[in-house]
């Protein structure tokens, strides 16, 4: 027994000197405390060690990193040789200096007077009136750079706290100097942690070009915050006469200049601003009405460039004649479903059987039509298969291997072409085309089957609308699926049915997002690992930073333990 605590002891003790290593607790500072601790019951001294520990590393509140802080963490995370840490230092404090005057107050002596107060002091309408003259002579205040990023950002920052009740924090000033300092061989991309306010980064740099007359395209990763960011931003651009739209179609668009792309910046999904060009270029329908791709802030972007890079958006056209060939999707879809009604597992076996299953009490039973006719039933199918080994007359058994897709495709594939030969002339121009879609139909009719309404698809107003169920989930009103797949879903939900549609061009988001040249730029919580940048370095001609967190972190990253199973885990 005694031999049994003092291995139980030695096991609590080792857990404390553990605890003090993790969390590198002076012994010094705390000894009194931890020997006091050791007095007591040993199963007490994990809880109370951990609560010294708590109490030592952490601080109740949240500490905020100064500015000489955020620059050393920054070059220690980055290489920057070309933004020495003396330089950033003086951009951050020149922006936050309550007494900043404005240039303007040489620049433009009939408002002299107005902008006589520091810009600490200002209000809206004095916000309004340097905005337009700035708007007006950009060239001129541009010359000297450094000056000109610093009285803007600092009209910014009094914009923001106008609008919002809080100043720029120093990690968001600091974002935005990094975004405005990038190479003039390259765009930049920002790592910014979450809740260090990605949107807020991106709204002053929104401000900053589109002060200098340059058209800004903020691309969201869905429609849904496009229109929400647009909506809750609004207030802000207007103190700086900036006219802020979303490029969402809320209605169906048939041609002429979208409205929202009059405005200085527009929010809106990847794929909006690639349909959108599609449509004027392709279709020459002036959806653009003139604008060009001039400077794009991509929030998210490890989703979009990373994770869509390889995504394509595709305009589709009908082509006539195709409607004839509705009665082959009829076909195969009851095909389909006259097949699975037909599949059953038995004795961990599946098969087919070419007559009709019931089930009476314990018994599977099957009623088919033999060579003469005549109607045979057979009441215990189970029993039945125990006994017989040729089952060709009632039907087949599906290879263990297959789970029953391959056989399925097969039965189809041979099903169709069968009718196709012996009862449709087709035409000579679709043979081919026929010919490559019957695979596609069925994998498409296969998986408008599976396919869940709610999940994958809604079904409004008599249309089929897909969700984008494995990125954002939302719902897609303007597209259809391809290859069959909106045909089947149609006949499933006994709707009218639509003809299938080609793609006649198409877009690629790398395509799209490399014709913003240097002036592309990003936001996102995490950039990857080292492999997934020099990939987006690669393609997009962009470097990336990581930004500080404003705060100190409230918590220890302890070793990482590995074990062999989910007990020991446990």
């Amino acid at each position: 027994m005694n031999q049994s605590k003092g291995i139980d002891k030695e096991r609590h003790f080792l857990s404390v000197l553990e605890i003090i290593l993790h969390y590198k607790i002076i012994p010094n500072k705390n000894s009194e405390k931890i020997i006091k601790i050791l007095e007591k019951f040993t199963e007490c001294w994990q809880k109370e060690i951990n609560e010294i520990a708590v109490e030592s590393v952490f601080s109740n509140q949240s500490q905020i990193k100064t500015s000489d802080e955020l620059v050393q963490e920054l070059h220690g995370s980055n290489n920057l040789e070309d933004l020495t840490k003396k330089h950033l230092l003086h951009l951050i404090e020149s922006i936050k200096n309550p007494q900043l005057l404005s240039e303007l107050r040489e620049g433009a002596p009939q408002n002299r007077s107005n902008f006589d107060s520091p810009i600490s002091q200002w209000n809206e309408d004095l916000i309004g009136q340097w905005a337009n003259l700035i708007k007006k002579n950009h060239e001129k205040y541009c010359k000297d750079f450094d000056k000109f990023i610093i009285e803007t950002l600092a009209v910014i920052k009094q914009a923001s706290l106008k609008d919002t009740g809080f100043h720029l924090t120093d990690a968001q000033i600091l974002g935005c100097l990094l975004v405005l300092n990038s190479k003039k061989n390259q765009g930049r991309l920002l790592q910014v942690g979450t809740g260090e306010g990605k949107s807020t980064i991106i709204s002053a740099l929104a401000v900053f070009y589109a002060l200098q007359g340059r058209k800004v395209d903020i691309i969201t990763s869905s429609p849904v915050l496009a229109e929400r960011d647009a909506k809750e931003k609004q207030k802000f651009y207007s103190m700086f006469s900036i006219g802020c739209s979303h490029n969402n179609d809320k209605a169906v668009y048939i041609s002429g200049a979208k409205k929202c792309y009059k405005k200085e910046i527009v929010y809106g999904e990847l794929a909006q601003f690639q349909f959108d060009t599609l449509r004027t270029e392709y279709a020459q329908l002036y959806t653009l009405g003139g604008r060009t791709c001039d400077v794009a802030i991509v929030d998210e972007v490890d989703s979009m460039l990373i994770d869509d890079g390889s995504k394509i958006a595709r305009l589709a056209s009908s082509v006539s004649g195709l409607d004839q060939l509705q009665i082959i999707y009829h076909l195969l879809w009851n095909q389909l479903v006259f097949i699975r009604e037909k599949i059953i597992l038995i004795n961990d076996k599946m098969y087919l059987f070419y007559g009709k299953i019931q089930f009476k009490e314990k018994n599977i039973v099957l009623e088919y039509e033999s060579e003469n006719g005549d109607l045979m039933i057979i009441s215990d199918l189970k029993a039945y298969l125990q006994f017989t080994s040729d089952i060709r007359n009632i039907g087949v058994q599906i290879p263990d291997d297959d789970q029953g897709d391959a056989f399925i495709k097969k039965n189809l594939d041979d099903y169709i072409r069968k009718y196709i030969v012996k009862n449709m002339e087709i035409p000579i121009n679709f043979l081919e085309f026929i010919d490559t879609q019957i695979p596609k139909w069925i994998d498409s009719a296969i998986t408008a089957m599976a396919y869940q309404e709610n999940v994958h698809y809604v079904v409004h107003e008599g249309l089929i609308k897909p969700v984008d169920y494995f990125s954002t989930g939302i719902v897609q009103g303007s597209s259809n699926w391809s290859d069959g797949l909106h045909q089947f879903l149609q006949i499933k939900h006994e709707l009218r049915m639509t003809s299938e549609t080609f793609t006649t061009n198409f877009l690629s988001n790398k395509a799209y997002l490399t014709r913003y040249g240097l002036n592309l730029f990003g936001l996102t919580g995490t950039l990857g690992s080292e492999k997934a940048r020099e990939v987006l370095a690669d393609a997009y001609n962009v470097d990336s930073v990581i930004i500080p967190s404003l705060r100190q972190k409230q918590h220890l990253a302890l070793p990482d333990i590995v074990v062999t199973s989910e007990q020991d885990w446990l």
